[in-house]
């Protein structure tokens, strides 16, 4: 006897176009996607929890930025940039693949984050000493602000005027640079540690800070 159920959520699937022909994919992962960055869940939890109210185990293989597979040319399409690779999936959230069998690629680069308005950058990359390189600095190690642009809301908020995050989550404000003097920079890649807030920008590194100061004429 034929699974109705079955057969009922892959009508339903292809109704919506989340089903096409492509490489074959297996009942429990029907819908075939395109994606370019096909990672674990434990990668990017908190932003998935917070702005895709999505919960899996932290070993699911998540599609992100993921495109409809080509059912005419039966690939994923050339054209785009990076490369997109074809993957089967349980289904479909609204702004991700779930539960699919691969290939696990790599991080794609960082994306520029944006800033509270009136933010601009300062410093990209500065090096930080045991007593902060920032003057009064107060810390916060909360995801939530985990990454530049909720990094400088945060410090908004609280009247200062120089932010930094550090080490993946560690967002520091500060009134000012230790003794007035602006720490040493350090090369760019030091800064190349991924945020706790999502995957897609960069939060310092260890003992490097990425620095803004607010900006009015910005």
């Amino acid at each position: 006897m034929p699974n109705l159920a079955l057969s009922s959520l892959s009508l339903l699937l292809i109704a919506f176009g989340l089903a096409l022909a492509g490489p074959p994919c297996p009942p429990e992962r029907p819908v075939v996607m395109c994606s370019p960055l096909i990672r674990p869940y434990s990668d990017n939890a908190y932003f998935w929890a917070e702005y895709c109210e999505l919960d899996a185990p932290s070993n699911v293989l998540i599609a992100d930025s993921d495109q409809p597979y080509d059912a005419d040319t039966d690939y994923c399409a050339e054209f785009l940039e990076p490369t997109y690779y074809p993957t089967c999936c349980a289904y479909k959230s609204f702004c991700a693949g779930v539960d699919c069998d691969g290939p696990e690629t790599g991080l794609l680069g960082p994306g520029t984050d944006q800033f509270a308005q009136g933010w601009v950058i300062d410093i990209p990359c500065a090096v930080d000493v045991p007593s902060r390189v920032l003057a009064n600095a107060v810390v916060s190690y909360s995801n939530d602000t985990a990454r530049p642009l909720t990094c400088t809301t945060h410090c908004a908020s609280l009247g200062y005027t120089y932010a930094g995050i550090e080490y993946g989550n560690e967002c520091y404000c500060g009134t000012g640079y230790a003794d007035g003097l602006p720490p040493s920079s350090a090369p760019a890649s030091d800064c190349s540690m991924r945020c706790l807030a999502g995957y897609y920008w960069t939060c310092g590194g260890s003992w490097r800070m990425q620095i803004y100061k607010y900006d009015p004429y910005a």
